[in-house]
């Protein structure tokens, strides 16, 4: 279905992985799709391979997000979606963590999105309205038994912008939703020891299954939508 034709999307973090495949799922619904990503070189191939745009950009850094959305404003006639997908960080104890990786990690994972956020309000507003998908984990809302203190704070703290952007902006008709995936089968994830038959649905998830969830939330199926965090888990955080 083509139901993004004429669209103009942004993924943040979009050169790789779940950002990847959430390129590939936009551009298959007609959208034109902007990446943002440091890795340079794969951000270009894939642009070229959906007929999008890529920019280089460090996302941990508020003030080169915010000039380069600053320039996306000026060089689009509107915005109609934003995916704030980068994400990571060291997956420490508390112990071992560093005021340098807990600031770090909420640079990437929660500043980026506020950023970015704030970034593309007047461009969907001469849209009329636009739809943000908050990329976050069901480590927002479980313990991770690998340490990851800064990690959880910041996608726990990315359901709360998610909660108020589509408070705020509802008015302006702007759609804020959350998605928390669960274990994906990413390069991240190569030597997990967890296997298919540690999920309840009996399958380790996949990229595409998270993209599927952004497309949805991002369509007009999902029109009514706003505030909402959909868990894409395979059903892990219900043991």
């Amino acid at each position: 279905m083509a139901e993004l034709t004429g669209k103009v999307a942004i993924v943040t973090g979009g050169a790789n992985g779940i950002g990847a495949a959430i390129v590939h799922e936009l551009a298959r619904a007609h959208a034109r799709v902007l990446i943002v990503d440091l890795d340079a070189e794969r951000a270009m191939a894939l642009a070229r391979e959906v007929g999008g745009t890529a920019f280089t950009v460090d996302a941990a850094d508020p003030h080169a997000m915010a000039a380069l959305f600053a320039r996306l404003d000026q060089q689009e006639p509107g915005i109609d979606i934003l995916v704030n997908n980068v994400g990571g960080g060291p997956r420490r104890t508390l112990e071992e963590m560093t005021l340098e990786d807990w600031q770090g990690t909420l640079a990437l994972n929660l500043t980026s999105a506020f950023v970015a956020t704030q970034g593309v309000l007047g461009a969907m507003r001469r849209r009329g309205g636009g739809a943000i998908v908050n990329v976050a984990s069901i480590a927002a809302h479980c313990v991770s038994p690998v340490g990851g203190a800064a990690y959880a704070a910041a996608k726990a703290g990315l359901l709360a912008l998610t909660r108020q952007t589509a408070y705020e902006w509802a008015k302006y008709r702007i759609r804020a939703n959350a998605v928390c995936p669960g274990p994906t089968r990413t390069e991240l994830t190569r030597t997990s020891a967890r296997v298919d038959a540690d999920f309840p649905l009996g399958a380790w998830l996949q990229p595409s299954d998270i993209a599927a969830a952004v497309r949805f939330l991002v369509s007009p199926s999902a029109a009514m939508c706003t505030g909402a965090v959909l868990n894409v888990d395979g059903g892990v955080s219900l043991k």
